[in-house]
């Protein structure tokens, strides 16, 4: 019944990627932007985000990749932070709409501050860390874990550069937004 559920939830995700691109493309839309970071570093970012993903893949339908014996108790709390993940990067992607961007938008924008945005200045990253962080609470696995750390360190880059941008951006706007708003939780 696990396998099942993760095999949803990661299907989910993917399918609320495929719709938000179809949705972009429909209006005319791009949602790439301008590097926040060296090039190389952004794609290894999303590449050892998603390595992390799909050594858990692997874990739940090949083989067994633990260094330990996963408890109940852990698998289950892995499987609500990943549904957490989910949940949490669809309703932020609504939230954000037609501002959402792979790197740092061109064209003028404006900053979202409401919603989830209230709460968290990066709630769609944050469900993308819970994701990864499921991935490695699940598998139990060095690789998997060392796969998160590096996936959170290198968006953490981003995310910093991007909110300097944002500062440039928005000036007092963003200031005062950013004092209010915590960059994660």
């Amino acid at each position: 019944m696990e396998r099942i559920i993760i095999m949803i939830l990661f299907a989910v995700l993917l399918l609320s990627f495929i719709i938000r691109l179809g949705v972009f493309r429909m209006n005319g839309k791009g949602t790439g932007g301008l590097p926040s970071v060296n090039g190389m570093m952004f794609r290894a970012g999303k590449m050892t985000m998603v390595a992390s993903w799909m050594l858990l893949m692997l874990h739940i339908n090949i083989r067994d990749i633990s260094v330990v014996d996963n408890a109940s108790p852990v698998r289950y709390a892995a499987i609500a932070l990943l549904s957490a993940g989910v949940l949490l990067n669809i309703l932020s992607s609504i939230n954000l709409g037609f501002s959402f961007r792979m790197g740092l938008p061109a064209e003028d924008t404006v900053l979202k501050t409401g919603g989830l945005y209230g709460f968290s200045r990066n709630p769609m990253l944050l469900s993308l860390f819970l994701v990864s962080m499921a991935s490695g609470l699940y598998t139990m696995s060095p690789p998997v874990w060392v796969l998160t750390a590096v996936t959170i360190f290198i968006h953490h880059r981003i995310i910093v550069s991007e909110e300097e941008f944002l500062s440039g951006r928005f000036g007092e706007v963003w200031d005062a937004y950013s004092k209010n708003v915590r960059r994660y939780l």
